[in-house]
């Protein structure tokens, strides 16, 4: 083969790494294309890597992990999955974020008015409800996985959990917006 082949499958080969890292990122710039054709073998390793997953809070790793050790098939329609349990920790960490905020403000605000308090109280009361119902979620499905079989009281419980923390979840995305 001569050097004009070998520059054409260079070429083709850059373009279907960029067109790869198009359909895999579809909000890549123009810029990380060009680059993915022109120095691919330098390029497209990084570019095309998988992303690794933001990490969750640490009530919500500690739930998925109990979660994720729960064998009886029984349960599983019954507690969060991993898209909703990610979904939490995504409202919970806007909700920690604009507590934090709000509470920068409070302390910079010589005389805050009643509202910003009760916006602060409210946004830490929230959060607070959140993290407790992970717990007791976390619990309740520690306790299932000893116990020989699911009795009515206990899928009670962990429905009414689960209805707990999807409602708080609710409370956290409506007060983001």
């Amino acid at each position: 083969m001569r050097l004009e082949h070998w520059g054409g499958v260079y070429v083709a080969l850059g373009v279907a790494f960029a067109v790869a890292l198009a359909r895999r990122s579809p909000g890549a710039s123009r810029l990380d294309l060009a680059l993915v054709c022109v120095a691919w073998p330098l390029y497209a390793p990084s570019a095309l890597a998988p992303r690794a997953a933001p990490p969750l809070c640490p009530e919500i790793a500690r739930l998925a992990a109990v979660i994720a050790e729960v064998r009886d098939p029984a349960w599983r329609p019954l507690l969060p999955g991993p898209a909703e349990l990610s979904s939490i920790d995504r409202a919970l960490g806007a909700m920690a974020r604009r507590a934090s905020d709000l509470s920068r403000v409070v302390a910079a605000e010589p005389a805050p008015g009643a509202r910003l308090l009760d916006l602060a109280a409210r946004a830490e009361s929230e959060a607070r409800q959140m993290r407790g119902a992970l717990d007791a979620l976390r619990l309740e499905v520690v306790a299932l996985r000893f116990s020989d079989g699911a009795t009515g009281g206990e899928r009670e419980r962990v429905g009414a959990l689960v209805a707990r923390l999807r409602d708080a979840q609710g409370g956290l995305d409506d007060g983001l917006s």
